[in-house]
């Protein structure tokens, strides 16, 4: 039985494959979405309430909209890589450590198949951290 393991945010989803229930974390594949954290970037640097771009100025709602499909749009890309390894069988079990508000929205994008198999999730982001650290938030036993 081979389990999965997400490590996500809204800007990197790394995944992981573990072969026996007390086995260490092989790192398959890394998706990214930096799109998400440029946004982030010119909203915070920029000043009176609003985000210059090429069309002129635009306020915080809109922004916040961008930023909100932006969200929407990988967590959508993470959950159909996470459903091809589930057609292709690649995995039987899932766990997920996402960032609180990323891992409502991967609630929401993923389909029956995928959520069957979750077997945890962990409401942390521990995307960037080395995978020692990520497997000490699993169980033991997976």
């Amino acid at each position: 039985m081979t389990t999965w393991v997400l490590a996500a945010d809204t800007t990197h989803a790394r995944l992981f494959s573990c072969d026996t229930p007390k086995g260490a974390l092989q790192e398959l594949e890394t998706l990214t979405h930096p799109i998400n954290r440029l946004m982030e970037q010119k909203i915070v640097s920029d000043r009176n309430g609003g985000m210059m771009n090429g069309s002129g100025n635009h306020s915080y709602g809109e922004a916040d909209r961008k930023k909100h499909e932006e969200v929407e749009r990988f967590a959508k890309r993470v959950n159909e890589r996470l459903n091809e390894g589930l057609n292709k069988k690649q995995y039987d079990k899932l766990y997920i450590l996402s960032e609180p508000t990323f891992l409502g929205v991967l609630r929401r994008q993923m389909n029956s198949n995928v959520r069957h198999c979750v077997a945890a999730e962990v409401d942390k982001n521990l995307t960037v951290h080395p995978v020692k650290d990520i497997r000490g938030h699993l169980p033991d036993y997976l």
